[in-house]
Parts: structure tokens; C-alpha cells; sequence
């Protein structure tokens, strides 16, 4: 053997083996073919026995087997997560509790896919995975375990398993999209304040229901826009001041306020009505003109008139003389043609006014029972 066997003289004067493997393509296509393919990995084939080199004498294993039989339904994830671990950390030497801190983010996560936590989403595997997820699973950890030092080096460990993977695999649907992570768990964070698991269940679910209640009126909201009854305005004409005054005179005698003997009783409640006070004024005409058309017309008149205030609401938010789903459909009719736009494409500073306190008192008639419909100052006394 040559003392210099990889000299220029030694490698010109020996025979050369044959090459026993055939060369790849060297087309654009076929490099791309091959790009692509590195591209590529095959979850199904990702073993679930962890053994990695770190800076000390002691190797990590973590057989995660076990853990996959108590939750079999998340061996996907587990399996896609243990290679983005394996990209992140088998080919660096780090100490032995960065393994850990790296192998056991997967597990508690998996945890927290379990757990009683609330999650915004089913999540089968890391394409599932969004900012949400996230924001739970630093909730899960902090509540979970709070006040411990490592919560912030667990999170920060699957949020690099993630970042190695969807480096790697990007554009592959199996990983999802980017997103941007919340800030993780601060050092020795605890719980300050919260609703308990159950509690906080409980008012998921309840927004779901209104979630699909929203989803079911909207189908019919055009629909009711179109159809629904309008509210009335104030309106202070001869015809609904007479319809007032019939049903208050009804009312009356009904109640043994007025005696049916009394022919003139309910004349003195007219002359201190303020409606009525407001219409001679503005029509130039006496109070005994007035009562004069209404011995004579009151009925007939009344017949064409309607509430001189127009629609009531009361103190419960319900139009008078209509149930709670009645009135609903009337006010949601109303405020879809007074607003067309609402609520699909209303601005949030615009809906944030729609209904504020001062636009309740704007509207109001100068009366602590009932309230208008419509902003109008009629002036009256």
C-alpha cells in the first residue's frame, strides 16, 4: 500500500471500483422530484420510542407507547409532534432537562386535549392547531399548575416543535397555516382570578346556543324587515286624540269612576288633558268647540284614530299589547329599516351607539312611564 495511498500518483496508478448504484436523474424535473420528496415524511411511520444524545453521560428515552394507549384517539398528533421534536432537538446536544422540557410539552398537551378546559375547536391534529389552542393551553398550565417555574419552558418548547415543523413541511396541509403565538406563561404565574372549569364550560356552551339562535334569526331577517309591523309615531291628529279619549272615558266608567248617570262626568277629565290642551292651542279653536265635536263625532272619529303616542314600549323592553316574541320581530323590523345596514355590515363604533343610554333618553317624551319610539320634541306642555 502507497505511504501516500490519496496522493495524485497513488489515485492515478490504482484501479478504481466500479460505481455499483445508478446516478440520479440530473433533469430539473427530476431534481424537483426529489426536492419534493424531502419535502415529505410519513406520520404513520414515526415510532413512538424516544433515545436521544445529550451533553451529560445519560442518554434520554421516553417511550411514549403507553401514553398513546390511554389516548389512542390523539396518536396522530402525538406521532406529527414527536417529529417536529426530533427536527428541534435529536441532532443538537443539549442537556437532558431541555429533552425533557421538549418531550414533555407533547405530553402535556396532549393533557390539555383531555382536560376539562375549554377549547374553541376539535383538534385531531397540528392543522388544528391555532392561536386559540394556544391561549387555552397557557390557560391549562397556569391553572393546572400554578406558580411552577417550567410552565414558560414547556410552552415555549411546543411552540418550537411547531415552528420546526411547519419550517420543514411548509405548504403541507398537515401542518396548517403560520400563526402568531400569544405570549406564553410568565416565570411563576399563577391563577389571580376565573371562573372554575365547570363554570366556564357552562358559559361556552351557553354562547354556542346564542351563537345558533343569532344563526337561525338571521335566515329570517330579511324576511322580517319586509313584513314586520312599523312602529307608529307620535301623532296628534282630531281622529287617534279622539281614540284616547273614547278608551280613557270607557276605562273610566268601566272602573265605577264615572257613574252612567253622570252625562258630563268625563268632560273635566278632557279640559286637564294636556293632548287636549296642545290641540285647541295649536287649531285656534275653545275648549267648547271641542267638546261640542266630541259629544257629537267622539265614536266616529275614534273609529279611524289609533294611540295618539303611537307604539308604547314598557319599562320591560316589550310593546305593549304584544308578547316577547311579538315585540322582538316588531323592534327587530324597525331598526332594520331605520338602519339598513345593521347588523351585518355595521361599524363596531356605529353599533356601539345604536342603542347607548343617551340615545334611550333622547328619545324619551318628558315621562317616566312610556317612551316614544322616535326622537320628536312636539313642544307640548
Amino acid at each position: 500500500m502507497p505511504r501516500k495511498p490519496f496522493s495524485k500518483s497513488a489515485l492515478e496508478s490504482s484501479e478504481r471500483p466500479l460505481l455499483q448504484r445508478k446516478l440520479p436523474e440530473n433533469t430539473p424535473q427530476a431534481i424537483q422530484k426529489r426536492s419534493t420528496a424531502r419535502g415529505q415524511v410519513d406520520v404513520s411511520a414515526q415510532g413512538l420510542l424516544v433515545r436521544n444524545k445529550t451533553t451529560g453521560t445519560k442518554d434520554f428515552v421516553r417511550d411514549f407507547t403507553d401514553f398513546v394507549n390511554e389516548y389512542p384517539h390523539h396518536k396522530l398528533i402525538v406521532q406529527q409532534l414527536l417529529i417536529g421534536a426530533q427536527l428541534h432537538a435529536a441532532k443538537r446536544l443539549i442537556t437532558y432537562q431541555s429533552h425533557q422540557d421538549i418531550y414533555y410539552s407533547i405530553q402535556e398537551f396532549v393533557l390539555f386535549l383531555n382536560s376539562a378546559e375549554p377549547i374553541n375547536k376539535s383538534v385531531k391534529g397540528v392543522a388544528d392547531v391555532d392561536g386559540q389552542v394556544c391561549m387555552n393551553f397557557r390557560s391549562f398550565l397556569i391553572r393546572s399548575y400554578p406558580g411552577r417555574t417550567v410552565n414558560r419552558k414547556r410552552y415555549g418548547a411546543l411552540k418550537n416543535i411547531f415552528i420546526s415543523l411547519k419550517n420543514k413541511y411548509k405548504g403541507q396541509g398537515w401542518v396548517g397555516k403560520e400563526f402568531q403565538w400569544p405570549l406564553g406563561p410568565a416565570m411563576n404565574e399563577q391563577v389571580t382570578e376565573g371562573y372554575s372549569r365547570e363554570i366556564h364550560n357552562k358559559l361556552v356552551e351557553g354562547c354556542l346556543v346564542d351563537i345558533k339562535f343569532i344563526m337561525k334569526w338571521m335566515e329570517s331577517y330579511k324576511g322580517l324587515v319586509k313584513d314586520g309591523q312599523p312602529m307608529l309615531e307620535y301623532d296628534l291628529s282630531l281622529e287617534n286624540l279622539m281614540f284616547d279619549l273614547v278608551m280613557n272615558e270607557q276605562a273610566k266608567r268601566s272602573n265605577g269612576s264615572i257613574k252612567a248617570t253622570h252625562v258630563k262626568g268625563f268632560e273635566w277629565v278632557i279640559r286637564i288633558t294636556g293632548d287636549v290642551k296642545y290641540y285647541i292651542r295649536e287649531n285656534g279653536i275653545s275648549i267648547e268647540k271641542f267638546l261640542g265635536i266630541y259629544r257629537a263625532r267622539a265614536h266616529e272619529l275614534a273609529a279611524k284614530g289609533r294611540p295618539v303616542v303611537g307604539t308604547e314600549v314598557s319599562e320591560r323592553g316589550m310593546v305593549y299589547g304584544c308578547d316577547r316574541e311579538e315585540s322582538g320581530r316588531i323592534a327587530t323590523a324597525n331598526v332594520g329599516r331605520l338602519y339598513p345596514d345593521w347588523p351585518m355590515q355595521v361599524s363596531f363604533e356605529e353599533a356601539g351607539h345604536l342603542f347607548s343610554s343617551e340615545w334611550s333618553k333622547n328619545t324619551a317624551h318628558g315621562t317616566n312611564k312610556k317612551y316614544s319610539t322616535l326622537e320628536k320634541d312636539y313642544g307640548r306642555p
